[in-house]
């Protein structure tokens, strides 16, 4: 569940403690993982294992969505089975164009699909590799959908990782959404993680790592990947071509994510409706004007759609982040760039309470979403907080 406004005055106290922390942290790295986004502290941290020869055999990379956990995986797998062994992957060896192409004999990939019965191995592994090169390219979370990873697709993958290398240096198995394994599967593949062959290398891609089993947790060495920051998302859209401007807001927009940022830019006109939407519900909020709520209670209230109201929920709270931000006079920390005139024309309507007592039903808003609560009702108590405590104008 992604929060919505939670603790916003500590969040916006700490913005400057937190970027000034990690810009003065400086750990040399014999990596660069260039293909990787951000993400400094988990490089140092790679670099450092591979120097000392002390890489562990089963790695749980996690994190928010978006911020480069699968790309990294599969970026790993590349550096630890390159043939040129220069630091970074070498990009033109045999090994490295297999492995980005899936095909490696030695890299064996897992994702949450549906149990295959009697299918042959062969088969079987060819329908996941295409299965995970879909999913790398659509780069959005495709499987939620899906069944588990289930228990006959660890047993295939144990006894893969058995064998020597076939043409490389390792065997590897990254398992995306690892969170996803039935418990059946997990036990599975606890066997092998408690006793890992001296050529294996187990690396669990998570976003939800509280979900694994505490047995199989206990057994991972985690590399937490944070959220990226706005100007290395920034920098990622503009080598891309992105107008600059574009690139600035769709970089804040992301809140870290290239998911989320991505996302912006390939559908900038549907989300500029869904902000025009959520500006003339806080505005007629603010100013008790009830028609307006009828009209939004029309549109999402009585759809079956949870994501559109959760999308609608979560640019709410990003504008009342905003507004906080200008009470505060952070001005420059405003995500929506592009409507700081809209954002101050509602100033002399709010003071920081208000805004406050907004947040905090919207994260309430956001758990009832999840147990779902009637949409109706969750609209009800937002509105109500809108104007709960409005301070006239004179």
């Amino acid at each position: 569940m992604k929060p919505a406004f939670s603790l916003i005055r500590g969040l916006c106290n700490k913005i400057d403690f937190t970027t000034n922390l990690f810009s003065n942290f400086n750990t040399p790295t014999a990596l660069s993982l260039k293909r990787i986004s951000g993400q400094s502290y988990a490089k140092a941290q790679i670099s450092a294992w591979l120097r000392g020869h002390c890489l562990p055999p089963t790695i749980l990379i996690t994190g928010n969505e978006g911020v480069g956990k699968r790309e990294l995986a599969i970026e790993l797998a590349r550096v630890l089975n390159c043939q040129r062994q220069q630091g970074d992957a070498c990009d033109e060896c045999p090994s490295c164009i297999k492995i980005t192409s899936l095909s490696h004999r030695d890299v064996h990939v897992l994702l949450p699909l549906t149990s295959e019965g009697n299918r042959s191995d062969d088969a079987a592994m060819a329908t996941m590799r295409n299965a995970v090169s879909q999913y790398m390219e659509e780069n959005t979370s495709l499987v939620r959908s899906r069944s588990n990873i289930p228990r006959d697709h660890i047993r295939r993958l144990h006894r893969e990782m058995v064998y020597a290398p076939a043409e490389g240096k390792r065997r590897i198995a990254i398992i995306f959404e690892a969170d996803c394994m039935s418990t059946a599967g997990a036990n599975s593949l606890l066997k092998i993680l408690e006793e890992p062959p001296v050529h294996a290398v187990f690396i669990m891609v998570s976003t939800n790592p509280e979900r694994l089993l505490p047995t199989v947790l206990s057994r991972c060495q985690r590399l937490d990947l944070r959220p990226l920051k706005t100007v290395e998302l920034m920098n990622r859209l503009l080598e891309r071509g992105v107008e600059k401007n574009r690139a600035k807001l769709a970089a804040r927009m992301g809140a870290g994510s290239v998911h989320r940022s991505d996302s912006f830019i390939h559908n900038t006109e549907q989300f500029n409706e869904l902000r025009n939407q959520v500006e003339h519900f806080l505005a007629s909020g603010f100013a008790q004007d009830d028609s307006v709520y009828w009209s939004t209670l029309e549109n999402l209230g009585t759809r079956n759609d949870r994501g559109q109201l959760e999308d609608f929920l979560e640019v709410c709270g990003v504008y009342l982040r905003d507004l906080f931000l200008l009470l505060e006079g952070r001005e420059a920390n405003v995500t929506n760039i592009d409507r700081v005139q809209w954002l101050k024309s509602q100033i002399p309507f709010l003071d920081s309470d208000l805004i406050e007592n907004s947040g905090e039903v919207l994260d309430l808003s956001y758990a009832d979403l999840f147990r779902n609560v009637n949409a109706q009702l969750l609209l009800v108590k937002l509105w109500q907080s809108l104007h709960s405590r409005k301070r006239r104008l004179d």
